[in-house]
């Protein structure tokens, strides 16, 4: 659902918890320049959700109706400002004990990767680091000495923990927050570097021309020509694994693991369907 004027200044004029992981530098997604670049009004709004986001959105009533059979009843979609500019939206409240509930999914739209083992054991405090720090601001604003987080991690279902307050974590926070608020209220750009994503919502001056480093185009020239070379090395590679296959749709290749060649459907819910074969590798053991 596309937000209204007022939820945008609202959002512009705090500093929401994954804000404050990605000020911290704990966000897998965004830096701190990409939250000063939305804070100061660089950026084109974007109402538009990502998969994963979307995925998010759509499980999160699944997972704090899951977690109230666990928690309690729970009030849901709660905003509590605190020390400024920190404000928390926290996905549920427990009603009994006004504890917060963060709820989170993982590897639901991607493949399984090294970085979801950050999801330590069910009923620990093992979460990554970037949810932990939104559980610290949710503690913070709330004055609630733990956290809870239903999460639906793929491969795994669903699993609660519970984060502790840190006061340490805290004061941190309080810390980074206010120092990075001074630098949207006096326009200053923090340190660091831009992600991608957040680059291409920039916005622009029809007609305008500016001015680049030349040795910032030289080593953009330099990646770019290396990328195109390992790509067409990395396709040589890829066709001579097939043609050692021979015949075969797998292959064993001794401590490296195995090779798949499969063959893949395309089309499977439109008129026209065709198939095509994905090289994939298997590591030994699995």
């Amino acid at each position: 659902m596309p937000l209204t004027e007022t939820q945008r200044l609202l959002r512009r004029s705090h500093l929401g918890s994954s804000d404050v992981a990605a000020v911290l530098g704990l966000s897998p997604w965004r830096t701190a320049v990409d939250v000063w670049m939305e804070k100061t009004g660089r950026l084109v709004e974007r109402d538009e959700p990502t998969n994963a986001m979307q995925a998010g959105n759509l499980l999160e009533p699944v997972l704090l109706a899951w977690a109230e059979g666990r928690l309690g009843e729970l009030r849901r979609a709660v905003a509590v400002e605190g020390p400024k500019p920190l404000m928390a939206n926290i996905d549920g409240i427990v009603s009994a004990s006004g504890e917060p509930v963060e709820a989170k999914t993982a590897a639901i739209v991607r493949p399984w990767v090294e970085a979801d083992n950050l999801w330590g054991a069910e009923a620990s405090d093992e979460v990554p680091p970037h949810v932990l720090i939104q559980c610290q601001v949710h503690m913070l604003v709330t004055d609630r000495p733990i956290c809870h987080v239903p999460a639906l991690v793929g491969g795994r279902g669903f699993l609660l923990y519970h984060v502790p307050r840190s006061v340490t974590i805290c004061e941190r926070i309080v810390e980074g927050a206010t120092d990075f608020w001074k630098l949207v209220e006096e326009q200053r750009r923090p340190e660091g570097s831009a992600s991608p994503a957040s680059v291409k919502l920039l916005k622009r001056v029809p007609g305008e021309v500016g001015q680049v480093a030349p040795d910032l185009v030289a080593d953009w020239l330099k990646a770019r020509a290396e990328a195109t070379v390992a790509k067409k090395h990395k396709e040589q590679l890829q066709a001579d694994i097939i043609e050692a296959m021979g015949q075969a749709e797998a292959a064993l290749c001794g401590e490296a693991g195995a090779v798949t060649y499969y063959e893949q459907q395309r089309g499977e819910y439109t008129v026209a369907e065709s198939t095509y074969r994905v090289l994939r590798h298997k590591k030994k053991g699995l």
